[in-house]
């Protein structure tokens, strides 16, 4: 590889539940690189309307699905939200208060 194939090439890390951190190791070896973080609002927030026009659109044709746990009841926040750490839920947990 020469050094303009290396040059503005991104690296992606996600973050893991809390229970894996210890367990995981992020090593680079290379001579020159630079890692920086993004926020999404801060980096691409003027494409957002675009994207909700087209997401809101293929939601409704059915194109995209989306998972929803409904949690009811604030005495069970707690445990769902230690679960959200943990990394068991899938999609967005929602707790519900009674009424």
């Amino acid at each position: 590889m020469t050094q303009s194939d290396t040059v503005n090439r991104r690296i992606v890390v996600a973050k893991r539940p809390l229970g894996e951190l210890d367990d995981t190791t992020l090593r680079l070896e290379t001579g020159d690189l630079t890692m920086r973080g993004f926020i999404v609002f801060d980096d691409f927030g003027h494409l957002y309307p675009e994207f909700q026009s087209q997401m809101a659109a293929w939601v409704e044709a059915g194109k995209v699905a989306y998972r929803e746990e409904m949690i009811t009841g604030l005495e069970r926040a707690p445990a769902a939200f230690v679960g959200l750490l943990r990394g068991e839920a899938f999609g967005k947990r929602v707790v519900h208060l009674d009424d």
